[in-house]
């Protein structure tokens, strides 16, 4: 069995990621931004911050596919509506239409969650893929 895996990630500070947040932020998605240490004070960016996602399964042939990629939370949202999910996606669309390097593909949602004995808990996110024109399998 073969192991193929697909790194379709994007750097923190690339300008297709601040046109997605534009995007976002047009369709009023408030997501968690991006926040750095600069001369001992934390200093927020308009850009999502990212965080890293993995997936993977067999193929048909038993071969093994992981697709490394990103998500972006929400604090505000609890369950995603139908609205919302239409909306990121639209933001996605018309982010792809301005993008120079990377193409967008939103994958999921999930909602907000709450472990068991409620000492943990985890923002509502969707999962996306940052493709080069290099690396479009799918």
């Amino acid at each position: 069995m073969s192991h193929t895996r697909y790194n379709l990630t994007i750097p923190q500070d690339h300008k297709d990621l601040e046109i997605l947040g534009e995007e976002l932020t047009k369709r009023k998605l408030r997501f968690r931004t991006r926040s750095k240490l600069i001369n001992g004070k934390y200093k927020d960016f308009p850009v999502p911050q990212l965080r890293g996602s993995h997936a993977g399964g067999e193929d048909e042939y038993g071969n093994y596919i992981s697709r490394e990629g990103h998500y972006i939370n929400f604090r505000y949202i609890l369950r995603w509506n139908e609205n919302e999910i239409r909306d990121l996606q639209q933001a996605i669309y018309a982010a792809n239409k301005r993008t120079e390097t990377y193409i967008f593909e939103f994958d999921s949602t999930s909602d907000y969650e709450v472990e068991y004995d409620g000492d943990r808990s985890w923002d509502a996110s969707f999962t996306f893929y940052a493709h080069t024109e290099e690396d479009l399998p799918f």
